[in-house]
């Protein structure tokens, strides 16, 4: 590491320390965003899906809250199918339970278009461990 990144790391280290985030109205924010865009979505646009899918223990709650707008919305909550994704102490590695996912979709009907909820969709990471060993 040159000076210049020495110099640089200890700038950032710094402001960090001086960053104060309110995370009770960050999430507040994050959920109004997620409940506006189911909205939009389901209500305004009048988008149907065949399927509402989440991964993880996060997808559990997103799900729940995705469940709820539809019922607000008056528009027929899709069956849900949550991915389990188990990680290990390290991380490195993802184990996937394909058999509890292959009964939840065993009575699947129609799936044409499917919604993807996380609490962090914003790089996909969740949605490739999810589909991951179905690309393999």
């Amino acid at each position: 590491m040159d000076k210049y990144e020495k110099e640089l790391l200890e700038k950032i280290k710094q402001s960090a320390k001086e960053m104060v985030v309110d995370r009770v109205e960050l999430g507040e924010l994050r959920l109004k965003r997620l409940v506006a865009m189911i909205y939009l979505l389901i209500k305004e646009k009048q988008e149907r899906f065949d399927l509402l899918v989440g991964g993880g223990n996060s997808g559990i709650a997103v799900l729940e809250i995705v469940k709820m707008v539809y019922q607000k919305a008056g528009v027929d909550v899709p069956p849900i199918v949550l991915f389990p994704v188990i990680r290990p102490s390290n991380e490195k590695e993802v184990n996937f339970d394909k058999s509890l996912t292959a009964r939840q979709l065993k009575n699947i009907k129609k799936l044409n278009r499917l919604l993807f909820v996380d609490d962090f969709v914003k790089n996909f990471h969740n949605l490739y461990i999810n589909l991951r060993p179905r690309l393999a």
